[in-house]
């Protein structure tokens, strides 16, 4: 890969346009001069605006890039940008979504990796995404990031899948959690971000087991032999759950194991239910009852 500064280039470029030889170069020459004038001007103000150090690439640049930081150079302001892209009507963006990588200094984002694989799995479920490593979150949060900032058309390589998945999973973490992802991805908060992730997926995997009870298995008949009302019975259930999680119940419990964990519970509660219910009905208020807490 060859590379040259972008302050050497801007240097150099003002010497040729100095150089008493300019007058006697011929119009192909002094338009290939124009040309290099007009990539010294941007480099200069793509500078200026972004206070970045460039490292323009002028051959071997990867195809289909418009610029890159590396872990290498996260101490420093160095962005790589292709040559061609100096002088794009891009250059400005791709310039801010590089310093935003400068900025939160993520060059990897492995949620599969710091979750528990039940968390992640639920995490996809709910985000409808097959396999989360198949997304780039470090690019999708930083362009994501770089749009909500300077309001540029989301119309980058990134659009198609990064940007929405990051989107998504911000989306979805805010409604569960009321947690920016996108905030604290920006300020590098690393360990709370996952920590963030791993209560999300185990908040999610809870709902799930919840809502398949209460949607296909809780009838109305068995409320009323409990006496209880719809709302009555989601209180105990959440009761039990909180208390049951606070022990570790449910941690590394797959789907099925979940089911049937809530499937007892809410057995439970709607037994103890039916009994309460049949004891204050007939006044039948013994001293076991009491004692076991099946009537208060």
């Amino acid at each position: 890969m060859k590379t040259i500064e972008g302050s050497k280039y801007i240097e150099e470029v003002g010497k040729i346009r100095r150089s008493p030889m300019m007058e006697n170069l011929d119009d192909a020459s002094k338009k290939e001069v124009a040309a290099m004038k007009e990539i010294a001007d941007s480099l200069a103000y793509l500078q200026s605006e972004t206070q970045k150090r460039i490292t323009m690439v002028v051959d071997g640049a990867p195809a289909g890039v418009g610029g890159w930081v590396t872990s290498a150079d996260r101490g420093n302001n160095r962005v790589f940008v292709p040559e061609h892209m100096v002088t794009s009507d891009w250059a400005m963006h791709v310039m801010k979504h590089e310093s935003e990588h400068k900025r939160n200094g993520f060059f990897g984002f492995p949620i599969q990796q710091r979750v528990t694989p039940e968390a992640a799995v639920a995490l996809e479920d709910a985000l409808q995404l097959s396999d989360l490593g198949a997304y780039d979150f470090v690019e999708g949060f930083t362009e994501f990031i770089t749009i909500s900032q300077n309001g540029f058309a989301n119309d980058s390589g990134y659009a198609e899948n990064e940007v929405p998945a990051a989107q998504k999973l911000e989306k979805l973490c805010m409604d569960e959690l009321g947690f920016s992802l996108k905030e604290h991805f920006h300020t590098s908060n690393e360990g709370l971000l996952f920590q963030k992730l791993q209560e999300l997926g185990d908040k999610l995997r809870l709902k799930h087991a919840q809502k398949g009870i209460v949607d296909t298995e809780l009838k109305d008949e068995d409320l009323k032999k409990a006496g209880l009302s719809y709302e009555q019975f989601l209180m105990a259930l959440e009761e039990r759950v909180q208390a049951e999680k606070s022990k570790g119940m449910f941690a590394h419990r797959k789907a099925d194991e979940l089911a049937e964990d809530f499937r007892k519970i809410s057995s439970e509660i709607l037994e103890v239910g039916a009994l309460r219910h049949m004891l204050a009905a007939n006044g039948n208020v013994s001293e076991v009852a009491v004692k076991y807490g099946i009537l208060a």
